[in-house]
């Protein structure tokens, strides 16, 4: 007889066990999710890339790997569009998690990271990335199943899907960098953010204008543009 591993059981396992093989895109004719995952209940829906799940007897915060949503906020385009979906992709609030050993367990905000897949086994961060509600984002190495999530994402720009339709403006020339403009506009797996001199994050801040961070003179400058204040 087959055993199964519950999920309270499997949330005990070391991440590493809780990794499978470098495959982490389900095919799209998936009958069921994929081997070293597990159930756990959905409590509620966060944005598009973060829900909050039953985790060892607690409502736990967890953000999806390899992607970055629009969070539901005036400045930023298409995000009640992309919340709207999570709950369609999570509807009857049982998903299946997997943990990827190149993200580490949690990020520094304390949320779990992890793969998400719906009972019949579909990648959910994939299908939003194929529906044009989220980018894909790599947060220092590279995640398990990347090259299906960049491809899914140069598939929807083109086709103009989601956000990369309704979204596209043209972009205003970032400020040059001088003595005055030393406020770091950073595009993290927690959104746009901002950080000013003296804070907590401030030194080890990195902005890359290539990805589309920026640099500003002054915090009304960055509010502006959609990017929110650093709490630290």
């Amino acid at each position: 007889m087959r055993r199964t591993l519950t999920w309270a059981a499997a949330a005990l396992l070391p991440i590493s066990l809780a990794v499978a093989t470098p495959s982490a895109d389900a095919a799209s004719n998936a009958t069921k999710p994929p081997k070293g995952s597990y159930a756990v209940k959905v409590v509620s829906v966060t944005d598009g890339d973060t829900i909050r799940i039953r985790y060892r007897g607690r409502s736990t915060p967890l953000r999806l790997i390899g992607i970055d949503a629009p969070e539901i906020n005036p400045r930023e385009c298409y995000g009640t569009q992309a919340t709207t979906r999570m709950k369609q992709l999570t509807v009857g609030g049982t998903v299946y998690i997997r943990g990827d050993g190149t993200q580490g367990n949690t990020d520094r905000y304390g949320r779990l990271l992890r793969h998400l897949y719906t009972p019949g086994g579909r990648n959910i961060a994939l299908r939003l990335v194929e529906g044009g509600y989220a980018k894909e984002y790599t947060h220092g190495r590279a995640y398990a199943g990347r090259t299906s999530y960049r491809s899914a994402q140069s598939t929807a720009k083109a086709a103009r899907r989601g956000l990369w339709g309704a979204c596209a403006v043209t972009p205003k020339p970032a400020p040059k960098t001088t003595s005055s403009c030393k406020i770091k506009g950073n595009i993290s797996s927690n959104g746009r953010i901002y950080h000013v001199p003296g804070q907590r994050y401030y030194s080890v801040t990195k902005i890359d204008t290539s990805k589309g961070e920026r640099w500003f003179c002054t915090e009304t400058q960055a509010r502006n543009a959609g990017w929110r204040k650093s709490k630290v």
